[in-house]
C-alpha cells in the first residue's frame, strides 16, 4: 500500500509492507516514511502489543488531509483466543503530523473472554 502523506513542512511518500516479518520471527508489518527527493525511507515506530502474533499491519492506509494532517494504519489480522476459537479483531495505529505514533484502537487487545454455560 502506497500513500502520499503532506504536513505543514514536508512531503512523504508512506509505503507499508504489511508482510515483513520484524526482529522475534513475527510477521507484524512495518510501516515506512520515505522522501523521494533523496530517495531515503526510514520505519515509523510503533510498538506492538506483546500478545500481538501476526498484525499485517500496513494493510489499509488512510492519510488525512483536511485540518491537521494525520495517518491511520490498520492491520486487520490482530487476533485473540477465547477458549477454542479465534477472533480476528484487528488493531489501528494513529500517527500525527509528525508522523509519530500517538494513539491504538483499540487501545489494548480483548483480555479475559467469557463463555456462556
Amino acid at each position: 500500500m502506497v500513500a502520499q502523506f503532506q504536513s505543514s513542512t514536508e512531503t512523504w511518500i508512506i509505503v507499508s509492507a504489511p508482510l515483513e516479518v520484524n526482529e522475534t520471527g513475527t510477521r507484524t508489518g512495518r510501516i515506512y516514511k520515505c522522501n523521494y527527493t533523496r530517495g531515503q525511507c526510514r520505519p515509523l515506530l510503533v510498538v506492538a502489543p506483546p500478545e500481538a502474533g501476526d498484525i499485517s499491519l500496513g494493510l489499509s492506509l488512510a492519510p488525512r488531509t483536511v485540518g491537521e494532517p494525520s495517518l491511520l494504519a490498520c492491520g486487520p489480522t490482530l487476533s485473540h483466543e477465547c477458549g477454542t476459537n479465534l477472533y480476528q479483531n484487528g488493531v489501528c495505529y494513529l500517527f500525527n503530523s509528525r508522523l509519530k505514533h500517538v494513539a491504538r484502537y483499540p487501545p489494548r487487545t480483548q483480555g479475559d473472554c467469557s463463555t456462556s454455560p
